[in-house]
């Protein structure tokens, strides 16, 4: 062996055991609560996949133990509400039911066509769901008190994207052929469809060649993630997390997000109408938008506004009617509706149904 031989086999043993150090550092430094939250910014729109899947290894989500209670692994949709829970006590005084088929509320609903009277389905992330109010308190279960005679089925679960509402539609929505779509809008659920990791791992769509194109599914189990996590490199994770705090937003992601939001609502829309089914939008406002609704509508709600009005299809907004309230029990920057809320949003649902015939009732 030459002198140059030797000279380049102790370089990349040198370059292979700083390397290693390096690594075993980051594995160390990126299990810390603090230095994670350094690579965020701005909620939902701030972390990227490898943010959000190193919080779900380390366990360092506050709500863990709770969320792990109220859901369980979905090889189609990441994960989705579990079914039979009774009276499940979450924090916060929170209590949580689910029927037989993992549905918000402890009546089961008959599949197929609803006789003598309108069925309305509800779709949506934890403000459809109704977080941190009770079974009865939640949008669709006061829609239905609003609405004498007709059934609204509340398919809401909470961290959901459009990607996965649109599973959801797909795999349990329809069984129950719905007259009503209700489809809860938040700004928030946008950046969800460019994710593959959020609370768990996640489907999401991609745009080819101008088609939707599904990516990571099905969905591996929690066993099968830990089991993978020993193999990543940390070093990429921490350019992944870096990289995505220093471009984001401009890096074009909302234009992204819009590309792929705007697929994702005309498949929801045409699968709605296959169906028999009349597609309606509510926009949801969210944390300053309620405090600050006097300013105008967000860049969300004109992106959906704009939506609706191109397809002649209907909507209506939560934000005119919802009055800033005290924080709610787990509430915090984007908490969720109090019962007042959601009553409110539910009113103005009900008006619109009445008004376009949809629901029971005189119009307003």
């Amino acid at each position: 062996m030459n002198a140059r031989t030797r000279r380049l086999l102790g370089g990349l043993t040198l370059l292979a055991l700083t390397l290693l150090v390096l690594e075993s550092g980051l594995r160390l430094l990126v299990s810390q609560p603090g230095f994670l939250q350094l690579l965020a910014r701005d909620g939902d729109q701030g972390w990227g996949d490898a943010a959000w899947r190193l919080i779900w290894v380390n366990e360092l989500h506050p709500r863990r133990p709770e969320w792990e209670r109220l859901v369980q692994h979905s090889p189609t949709r990441g994960w989705a509400l579990r079914p039979d829970l009774r009276d499940l006590a979450l924090g916060g005084g929170l209590v949580v039911s689910s029927n037989r088929r993992g549905l918000r509320g402890v009546r089961n609903h008959e599949e197929g066509r609803r006789p003598g009277g309108a069925r309305i389905l509800a779709i949506g992330d934890s403000f459809m769901f109704g977080d941190e109010v009770a079974n009865t308190e939640s949008l669709p279960a006061q829609l239905e008190l609003l609405l004498p005679g007709s059934e609204v089925i509340n398919l809401g679960v909470p961290g959901y994207g459009h990607d996965q509402m649109l599973i959801a539609l797909q795999e349990e929505g329809l069984r129950y052929q719905p007259d009503v779509l209700l489809i809860g809008f938040v700004t928030g659920d946008m950046d969800r469809n460019l994710l593959g990791f959020r609370d768990y791992a996640k489907p999401r769509f991609e745009l080819v060649d101008g088609s939707l194109s599904l990516q990571g599914s099905p969905v591996p189990t929690p066993e099968t993630l830990r089991a993978q996590e020993f193999r990543r490199l940390k070093l990429l994770d921490l350019v992944a997390m870096a990289s995505h705090r220093a471009r984001w937003p401009a890096d074009g992601r909302r234009e992204r997000a819009e590309r792929v939001t705007q697929a994702i609502l005309d498949v929801i829309v045409a699968t709605a109408k296959d169906s028999g089914a009349v597609p309606v939008f509510l926009y949801m406002p969210v944390g300053a938008e309620i405090a600050l609704g006097a300013a105008g509508p967000s860049l969300g709600e004109l992106f959906l506004r704009g939506y609706c009005r191109e397809l002649g299809l209907l909507q209506v907004s939560a934000a005119g009617a919802l009055k800033p309230e005290p924080m709610a029990p787990m509430g915090g920057p984007d908490r969720h509706w109090t019962a007042a809320q959601n009553r409110a949003a539910a009113e103005v649902t009900a008006a619109l149904l009445r008004s376009e015939g949809l629901a029971p009732g005189p119009a307003p």
